[in-house]
């Protein structure tokens, strides 16, 4: 028998939440690609030493290129357009 932190109430050693107030008795754990099984908050592997923060990786992102091509393509969308809404009205 254990006795929880939070609330001093004695439960089993096969509980993970305590029975009273929810609170939780085995701590979390995280799983390294090594294999190795440590704290839920550690910031490194006990076993082989990898960091388990996140890196911020940079990526550049390249500027869009707009060519002719792109107005040629909306004057000819414009002017479809124009010629649809005439040709509806005659």
């Amino acid at each position: 028998m254990r006795i929880c932190e939070k609330c001093k109430t004695k439960y089993d050693d096969s509980y993970i939440f305590c029975s009273c107030c929810g609170n939780r008795t085995v701590p979390e754990i995280k799983m390294c690609s090594c294999g190795g099984l440590n704290e839920y908050d550690s910031k490194f592997c006990v076993f082989c030493g990898k960091s388990f923060e996140k890196k911020e990786e940079n990526i550049e992102i390249p500027p869009v290129k707009t060519g002719l091509w792109w107005k040629i393509l909306i004057a000819f969308s414009v002017a479809f357009i124009g010629l649809t809404a005439v040709c509806l009205i005659i």
